[in-house]
């Protein structure tokens, strides 16, 4: 990463580590714990993505388990999200195709739950504009597929799915910018 989209990840970093630490001081935000939740799976993201920046032409060890948490969490988010718009219009077959618990998604084979989360990810894409009164933003939607295809890369063979560094480095100021202005409210920055 450049220098200056490191300190602000760094920057991140210790502020998510010092919310999560001392959660009495925000436990009367409602909305913070999802924020929070937000921001931590993007630094998993992040992380993942700089490691493929940094790495050399050899191949990549992401690390899976956390990947698949993240992506698990995404998933539902917007399990949660596309379930809750759907109860009212008793749109059932919408509900059945995203509806799952998290000891579901942690008791599925690693070649399976990629293919779930895609499934919601698909739904959720397909209904991105009615989910936004549920909290669900075009962001999200991104950062899903991203954490998608970061699992199934680190699952992989390298050879055969390959993010390139160039890539690599645009999707982390692109996260960087989007936990800024989500998390820390930073309008004001200059990109």
């Amino acid at each position: 990463m450049k220098t200056v989209l490191n300190n602000l990840f760094s920057m991140i970093r210790t502020v998510a580590d010092f919310c999560a630490a001392n959660t009495a001081s925000t436990s009367g935000i409602t909305a913070f714990a999802g924020v929070l939740t937000t921001v931590k799976n993007k630094i998993i993201l992040i992380d993942s993505l700089d490691a493929i920046v940094k790495s050399t032409t050899k191949g990549v060890t992401l690390d899976t388990n956390q990947l698949r948490a993240a992506m698990t969490s995404m998933a539902l988010r917007a399990s949660n999200a596309i379930i809750a718009f759907a109860s009212p219009v008793h749109n059932n077959t919408l509900i059945a195709q995203v509806n799952y618990t998290p000891s579901d998604l942690k008791r599925m084979s690693k070649d399976e739950v990629d293919d779930i989360c895609d499934a919601i990810h698909t739904a959720r894409h397909a209904n991105i504009l009615s989910l936004a009164a549920f909290g669900i933003t075009p962001t999200d939607d991104t950062d899903f597929a991203t954490a998608i295809s970061l699992y199934r890369l680190s699952m992989s063979d390298p050879r055969q799915a390959i993010i390139t560094k160039k890539d690599a480095g645009a999707q982390i100021k692109t996260l960087i910018k989007e936990t800024l202005l989500n998390f820390l409210n930073c309008r004001w920055i200059e990109w």
